[in-house]
C-alpha cells in the first residue's frame, strides 16, 4: 500500500477511535448517574480530525478532513461508515475519485474539491439519491458529465467549476427537480446555448436559480431564457455567443445578475435596455456587457436598477 493510502487509513482509524470514545460517553450518560462533562464530549467532536457522531447510536455521520494535506488514494475503508451523511475531503491531494463513493448511500453532502484528482466523474454517483450538495471543483477531471444524474432527485447544488469537462449538458441534469445552482464555469463545454436551455427545461426549470457557464466554448445566439423562470443569476461570460439580446430576458422577473461579458453579441445598447425593462427591471442588480460588439449611445439605465 502506498504511503498516501497509509495516511488515509491512519486518519480513518482515528475516526473510529473517536467514535468509540464518544459512544462510550453516550453509554455513560445513559446508564450511570455520573454525567460526562459536556465541554469535554464536545471537544472530541470539534477535534481537528473532524468527526461527528449521532449521539443516539454513536455512528459516525460526519467526516470533515479538509485542508490536512492527505495524499494518495481515498481508502475503501470509508465503506465501513454505514451512516455517513457528510463527507468533506477538500483541499487535499487525492489522485482519483473512486467509484465506491457512489455506495455511500446516506450521503447528503460531498465535497471533493481542490484535490488535483484526474479521471472521469464516476457514473456511480447516480446512486447517491439523498445527496443535496456536490462539489468537485478545481480538479483535473475530464470527459463528459454522467447521464446517471437523473437518479439524484434531492440534489440542489452542483459545482464542477475549474475542470476539463467536455461535450454538453445532458438532459439528465434537467430532470433534477430540486436543482438550484449549476456551476460549470471554466471547463471545455462546447455546444449551442439553445441545446443547453432545451436540456435544462425539464422539471429543473422551475427550481434553478443560478446558471454559471462562464469561460466555456458555448456557441449560438441567446435563446428564449424566460422558460427558466426561476433564474436569479445568469453568467455566460467568455463564450462564443453571437447575435442580439432577446426580449425574453426581460421576462425573467427574479433576475438579479446578468453577465454576458466577452462574447460576440451585437446590436444596439438601446435595444438591450428596452428588452430588459419589462419585469426584470424590478429585480436586476448587475448587468455586465463589456467586450462585446454592441453599438449606440449609453442610454439612461436608471429604469433597470432600483
Amino acid at each position: 500500500m502506498r504511503e498516501g493510502g497509509l495516511h488515509f487509513h491512519f486518519y480513518l482509524w482515528l475516526v473510529f477511535l473517536f467514535a468509540l470514545t464518544v459512544a462510550s460517553f453516550g453509554l455513560g450518560v445513559k446508564n450511570q448517574s455520573v454525567r460526562c462533562i459536556a465541554p469535554e464530549r464536545q471537544a472530541l467532536l470539534d477535534f481537528k480530525i473532524g468527526v461527528g457522531c449521532d449521539n443516539s447510536i454513536g455512528n459516525v455521520v460526519k467526516l470533515d478532513l479538509d485542508r490536512i494535506f492527505i495524499t494518495g488514494e481515498i481508502g475503501s475503508s470509508l465503506l465501513e461508515l454505514k451512516q455517513l451523511s457528510y463527507l468533506d475531503l477538500s483541499f487535499n491531494h487525492f489522485h482519483k475519485i473512486p467509484n465506491f463513493i457512489g455506495s455511500l448511500s446516506d450521503l447528503t453532502y460531498l465535497d471533493l474539491s481542490d484535490n488535483f484528482s484526474t479521471g472521469f466523474i464516476p457514473h456511480q454517483f447516480g446512486n447517491l439519491s439523498r445527496l443535496l450538495y456536490l462539489d468537485l471543483s478545481y480538479n483535473y477531471l475530464w470527459g463528459s458529465i454522467p447521464l446517471s444524474f437523473d437518479n439524484m432527485p434531492a440534489l440542489q447544488c452542483i459545482n464542477f467549476e475549474g475542470n476539463n469537462l467536455e461535450g454538453g449538458i445532458p438532459k439528465s441534469l434537467g430532470k433534477i427537480c430540486n436543482l438550484k445552482e449549476l456551476n460549470l464555469k471554466d471547463n471545455e463545454l462546447s455546444e449551442s446555448l439553445l441545446v443547453v436551455v432545451k436540456n435544462l427545461s425539464g422539471c429543473a426549470k422551475d427550481s434553478l436559480q443560478a446558471l454559471i457557464l462562464a469561460r466555456n466554448q458555448l456557441t449560438g445566439a441567446l435563446p428564449n431564457l424566460s422558460i427558466l423562470s426561476s433564474f436569479q443569476r445568469i453568467n455566460l461570460r467568455g463564450n462564443n455567443l453571437e447575435g442580439g439580446t432577446p426580449k425574453s430576458l426581460g421576462n425573467i422577473c427574479n433576475l438579479k445578475e446578468l453577465d454576458l461579458t466577452n462574447n460576440k453579441l451585437s446590436g444596439s445598447l438601446g435595444v438591450v435596455v428596452k428588452n430588459l425593462s419589462v419585469c426584470a427591471k424590478n429585480s436586476l442588480q448587475a448587468l455586465l456587457l463589456a467586450r462585446n460588439r454592441l453599438t449606440g449611445a449609453l442610454h439612461d439605465l436608471s429604469i433597470l436598477f432600483h
